[in-house]
């Protein structure tokens, strides 16, 4: 008798070790990895000229550690991929739905955030990007750089029977990144020879419709004199 309730007493305890467990593992929140916050939104921009930056050319990606006191060599990238800034109308701005970020306790707690943003030229993640930017020479094109640290107090993504807290996006608390070659623009600006050969082009175009418009001019007058007889 002895020995089965010590067997169901192990099978309880083992029971309520499988509960406890996972329950531990998950101290996790969420948030949206938009920056967009209307007229308050600030941007991913070239340091050397302010212009807004996105589109193929460039990675981000969002880094982050657990509570409010956290530094940046304890921050750790999420686990999804790096992703492209939009482009066009709304370059400079991210819009990549819903992270999660592991290790925030209590669950849905705050969290330290930065975003890292680099040349795709310089690869895949910022850990390699990093090592070729600071390795290699100056060169446009070859830029990268990080917003300061902000704080953001994640969403409960377990809720236990109830719908998971809806996470909010970064974009009211996100500083912006300003991105930097240190030596060159990010997006290179026109070569001399180039301007020159822009306005050379532009030039002869000019000088084709001037004179394609003087023949044209002159094959009518001579249509008229040759009609009255002249």
């Amino acid at each position: 008798m002895k020995s089965r309730s010590a067997h169901i007493s192990k099978r309880t305890l083992s029971t309520w070790a499988l509960v406890i467990v996972p329950a531990v593992g998950w101290t996790q929140g969420t948030i949206n990895l938009s920056t967009s916050a209307g007229e308050q939104t600030r941007f991913i921009v070239d340091g050397w000229t302010g212009q807004r930056l996105g589109g193929e050319a460039f990675w981000a990606q969002l880094y982050y550690a657990n509570g409010s006191w956290a530094v940046e060599s304890m921050l750790v990238a999420v686990d999804d991929p790096p992703v492209h800034p939009r482009s066009g109308a709304a370059a400079g701005v991210l819009a990549s739905g819903t992270r999660l970020l592991n290790n925030i306790n209590p669950r849905g707690g705050i969290a330290t955030l930065q975003v890292r943003v680099w040349s795709a030229v310089l690869g895949a993640t910022w850990e390699e990007a990093y090592w070729n930017w600071s390795s290699s020479t100056a060169a446009p094109g070859r830029c990268l750089g990080v917003s300061a640290l902000f704080q953001i107090d994640t969403a409960n993504p377990i809720s236990f029977g109830l719908p998971p807290e809806v996470p909010s996006a970064i974009g009211a608390s996100f500083p912006g990144v300003v991105v930097s070659s240190l030596s060159y623009p990010c997006i290179p600006e026109p070569a001399t020879w180039a301007i020159g050969l822009c306005a050379l082009l532009a030039s002869i175009a000019g000088r084709k419709f001037r004179q394609g418009r003087l023949f044209e001019t002159t094959r009518r007058a001579l249509r008229r004199n040759a009609a009255r007889g002249c």
